[in-house]
Parts: structure tokens; sequence; C-alpha cells
């Protein structure tokens, strides 16, 4: 999962909030990440008032468990592939 506040984006990444909100609205809609939804109090916002922060991650072939699978494979194709008493 990550966390990127989009207030940040034009100074991390140089693209705007509007943009970066756009971006996960169209990968959400594709179906490409999930997303959940923390509520917690924060010094800057009046008592019992919650900010949400929203962590993220991508789903499907571009997830971290099936890139994994993908370089354990190759790993195993690539090693099967190699001389006998090379490393």
């Amino acid at each position: 999962m990550f966390t990127m506040a989009v207030e940040r984006a034009q100074q991390w990444y140089g693209i705007s909030e509007r943009t970066a909100e756009r971006g996960y609205a169209e990968l959400l809609n594709e179906g490409l990440i999930q997303t959940h939804i923390q509520k917690v109090p924060s010094p800057r916002l009046s008592p019992g008032v919650l900010r949400k922060i929203y962590h993220r991650a991508l789903r499907g072939p571009f997830a971290t468990d099936a890139r994994k699978q993908l370089q354990d494979a190759t790993t195993a194709r690539t090693r099967a592939q190699q001389p006998k008493g090379s490393n």
C-alpha cells in the first residue's frame, strides 16, 4: 500500500492536485487500484473532526504479489537454463 497526499503532488511529482485526483479516479474506475480510507484526528483541525488518509494499492498484474510471482518464475527459469556447476 502507498499513501500520497494529493496536496503535495505538485511539489513531489510536478503535477497538480487535480491531475493526481483524476489519475486516482481513472485507476479506480479501471479496477487497477484498491483504496482504503482511514480517518484520524489532526492537531490542525477542531477536536472531534477527523481527516481522511487514503491508502492505495495496485491490483491485478501490477500488484506486489503478482509481480513477485513473475520475478520468482523468471529466476527459476534462469537458474534452470544455467549450466551445471555455475552460479
